[in-house]
């Protein structure tokens, strides 16, 4: 399989995370001698493992490990000017999400335009962004077919009034 681009593998490799129910990251990338991208991979979130905190000792309240070295990945490699899959393993390590789970996984939350044009309005109308995201996700049938979260409504604001 060939890619004009890096986002285009992205992409390609996140919808398939999609339909198998799990969420994906940027690993390892390398540029050539000119600054363009020569090769690189894409991971499922929980490939590897988090390296030991010098501050653990101190620490109250410890993060939960999301990590699980699991060893999916998907590795493309420039030839000829076009990114084409130089390795694929499909394997993962651990549990997938469910369906219901589905909306949470990060790579997938997405606010796209339309969404965003309605949520302008109703920012702009003075509505709480609860009240705002709720509307919203009455009209698609549920929360759950919304692809995105209210913290990421409260994140995008944030970034729309700086």
């Amino acid at each position: 399989m060939k890619f004009n681009t890096e986002s285009d593998a992205y992409d390609f490799y996140n919808k398939y995370g999609n339909t198998v129910e799990f969420s994906i990251r940027r690993s390892k990338w390398h540029k050539d001698d000119y600054g363009y991208w020569k090769d690189g991979a894409f991971c499922c979130f929980c490939q590897g493992t988090r390296l030991k905190d010098k501050h653990d000792d101190n620490v109250k309240y410890h993060r939960l490990e999301t990590r699980f070295g699991c060893l999916a990945v998907l590795k493309v490699s420039r030839f000829n000017g076009k990114f084409q899959v130089s390795e694929f393993i499909a394997d993962h390590t651990h549990a997938l999400a469910s369906p219901s789970k589905r909306m949470f996984l990060r790579s997938h939350r997405r606010i796209n335009l339309a969404q965003a044009a309605k949520l302008e309005i109703a920012d702009r109308s003075g509505l709480a962004p609860k009240e705002s995201v709720e509307f919203l996700a009455r009209k698609v049938g549920g929360i759950e077919n919304l692809d995105f979260i209210p913290e990421d409504y409260s994140n995008y604001l944030r970034t729309r009034r700086t």
